[in-house]
């Protein structure tokens, strides 16, 4: 959905207006509605990259409990590791990966398939705001709001 389209200033006329009804009902409807709308504004584009930040998100939620759950400052620093590893190595698939085979194949002289991976919209973004809050809880300044 293109900024400057008739469809997304519809969209974001609605998503305003919901927001604000439910917003005088309850906040925490209004922060939900403002997700779905987000995650739908995120799919329209490509829906398999939907799926792509859902896992992460739902990958990175599963950190912060373990990082909340645990008080051992070894494990802690083994989780935040673990947490940070996946993320940059979700970047650098996305990013990297083809460049890689076709690197391998130039010193090589190698023939290996290259990969066409399209790059997911915001990807560096979702990913850094996700390891700052692993971070965040890691040093105990996650607050809930």
């Amino acid at each position: 959905m293109v900024f400057a389209s008739q469809a997304f200033l519809a969209f974001l006329a609605i998503v305003l207006g919901v927001y604000w009804l439910l917003g005088r009902w309850s906040a925490r409807a209004g922060k939900a509605w403002i997700i779905v709308a987000s995650l739908f504004f995120y799919g329209y584009w490509a829906p398999a990259y939907l799926l792509l930040l859902l896992g992460s998100i739902g990958v990175n939620f599963a950190f912060v409990h373990a990082l909340i759950a645990n008080t051992n400052r070894r494990q802690r620093a083994l989780l935040v590791t673990a947490g940070i590893v996946a993320n940059v190595g979700l970047i650098a698939y996305f990013k990297y990966f083809a460049f890689l085979i076709e690197s391998l194949n130039f010193v090589t002289a190698s023939d290996l398939l290259v990969p066409e991976i399209l790059l997911p919209i915001g990807i560096s973004f979702f990913t850094f705001q996700q390891i700052g809050m692993l971070v965040d809880t890691w040093k105990d300044r996650l607050t809930s709001s």
